[in-house]
Order: structure tokens, then sequence, then C-alpha cells
């Protein structure tokens, strides 16, 4: 996958990559392209293989970000390469 992002690896999370980024041709817009950090959208979906992870909650960093449990919804955000998602189960933090 290449990315920095933490949290992600585990087999019940589908990552879809779609850059944010549009080329802007700075000649005939008169703007500069943006060579900054680029967003992604990033799809999370609970499998429901692994009950482990049936009652499952997803963090960025240690903040409450959306329910992630056998029959909660995909559901997609906006993120940038380096963030950090962390899924709890229970209320404790497991590895991804």
């Amino acid at each position: 996958m290449g990315s920095k992002f933490m949290g992600l690896e585990h087999h019940q999370v589908r990552i879809s990559w779609s850059s944010q980024k549009k080329d802007v041709d700075s000649k005939k817009k008169g703007e500069t392209k943006n060579n900054g950090p680029q967003s992604f959208v990033a799809s999370f979906v609970n499998s429901g293989n692994d009950p482990f992870y049936n009652n499952a909650e997803l963090y960025f960093r240690e903040t409450f970000w959306s329910k992630y449990g056998k029959n909660d919804p995909p559901f997609a955000v906006n993120t940038f390469d380096g963030h950090e998602w962390n899924f709890y189960v229970d209320g404790k933090h497991v590895k991804g």
C-alpha cells in the first residue's frame, strides 16, 4: 500500500484512494500548483469476518470518529498520508 497510515493494515479495512488534487495550468488560470500535502478518501468497511471486531470503533488518534462494528455502514473520510487511525474494541486500543 505504501502508506504511512497507522492502524489500517488489518484485513477488515478496505481503503480506496482517490486523489483530491487537481492539476492547475498556472499559465491559463493564473494560479500556482498546490505542492503541499495531498488529501485522499479512505473508505472504512468492516467485513464481518472476524467476530472480535463486531463492536469495534474507529478513532482518529485518540478522538472517537465512528462506529466500526459488524453491521455498521461503511463510510469515507478525507485524510492525509501520516494520519493515525486506531481501532478500539470494548474501550481498549487494538492494533489494525
